[in-house]
């Protein structure tokens, strides 16, 4: 057989492995998320990142943090409120604690996290947990206790072991490719 006829047939197959690589990956493990081009009601920002798994519906690996602002002195937030939280809902607290005064941050995320990764618009209100954390109240800055809005995106990372899978490859296409004009 003439070497080109085999080259076609190798690239087809290569693209075809490339296509189905990303599903695959995406399919059994979580995605970090990471905030971008945040704006706040009252000068402070947010910023960090946290994972969520489509296939579980999971959030993990909360690391956000809001600054000082009119509002609030911002928080440190790494626990997600086991009652509040979907592919579009999440509700992360600064502790595990639920005692009133605690911070809270809320977002609603459009159109929602999937599997496939992307960016995604968010809106957020932080505040403090109220008697019983049933609720969350506003700070007590100058708006008289009015909640704090932020408002972003959160974009997905790619995952390192998907690209190293990539790079090896595509070594061995090129080492196929070199056997094949050597040959």
């Amino acid at each position: 057989m003439n070497r080109r006829t085999l080259w076609a047939p190798a690239m087809a197959l290569a693209l075809l492995i490339f296509l189905c690589i990303p599903s695959v990956a995406s399919a059994d493990s979580g995605q970090t998320w990471t905030l971008t081009d945040v704006s706040s009601s009252d000068g402070s920002t947010a910023s960090g990142s946290f994972d969520y798994n489509a296939v579980t519906g999971l959030y993990s690996d909360i690391n956000v943090v809001t600054t000082l602002g009119l509002e609030f002195s911002g928080a440190s937030y790494s626990v997600v409120d086991a009652g509040f939280y979907s592919a579009n809902e999440l509700v992360i607290m600064a502790n595990n604690s639920y005692a009133e005064g605690t911070p809270v941050l809320a977002f609603e995320i459009s159109p929602g996290l999937t599997g496939a990764g992307g960016v995604d618009f968010f809106s957020a209100l932080e505040g403090l947990c109220n008697a019983g954390c049933t609720d969350f109240e506003g700070g007590t800055g100058e708006s008289g206790g009015a909640l704090r809005g932020f408002q972003g995106y959160v974009v997905t990372t790619p995952e390192p072991s998907l690209v190293l899978l990539l790079g090896t490859g595509l070594l061995g296409l090129v080492r196929l490719r070199r056997k094949l004009v050597n040959s």
